[in-house]
């Protein structure tokens, strides 16, 4: 909302504009959003949730799943794939205005570009154009699942590991270069 009010001092025919700060969104408890994120995952998958039979009701579909562990199932997948076709079909129009930036540049200073500096121009933008869609594929993955399951979910394409390698105690280590010199390797190196 726009306020008008007249400054006082400056002149009388001078109106000023004050734009009043946003207001505040409405909190809502997660229990809203789980009951809103179940409506609407009922409304696209309601071929997974047979109504029909009393099995529904008792909180299974009709293949026998627990319909909650199932519309979590379709909710991943279906974020999965919109943010994929997503990611298939914006990467192309990225990286051509990635390469015409390239281009340009090289064009404007043809004195000063090298072929090697291109080819690494063009790595580097394609590193961080790939970087970028990566970014854009996890926020539609997320906001995809959130709608439907309340919950954003792990990134199915991210790898959570941990070094296997334990550090050797003293008796260990004597052990293992005992066993690397017999094999006739430098058991110090």
């Amino acid at each position: 909302m726009i306020k008008r009010f007249i400054i006082r001092g400056v002149s009388k025919k001078f109106k000023g504009v004050q734009k009043l700060p946003a207001q505040k969104t409405p909190k809502h408890s997660s229990k809203w959003l789980d009951q809103e994120a179940d409506l609407k995952a009922r409304a696209k998958f309601d071929s997974i949730f047979d109504t029909g039979k009393g099995s529904a009701s008792k909180g299974f579909s009709k293949v026998g799943m627990g319909i909650a562990s199932t519309k979590h199932a379709a909710a991943t997948t279906l974020a999965s794939k919109t943010a994929g076709k997503y990611w298939s079909k914006n990467l192309p129009k990225e990286l051509r205005k990635q390469r015409s930036t390239i281009a340009g540049f090289a064009r404007t200073n043809r004195s000063k570009v090298s072929v090697r500096g291109l080819k690494k121009a063009k790595q580097k933008g394609f590193i961080k154009t790939l970087k970028k869609q990566d970014k854009k594929f996890e926020r539609i993955r997320s906001k995809t699942s959130e709608l439907f399951t309340s919950s954003k979910g792990p990134d199915p394409f991210k790898t959570y590991t941990k070094s296997t390698f334990k550090k050797l105690t003293v008796r260990n280590k004597i052990d293992f270069n005992k066993t690397k010199s017999d094999w006739g390797f430098d058991p110090f190196k």
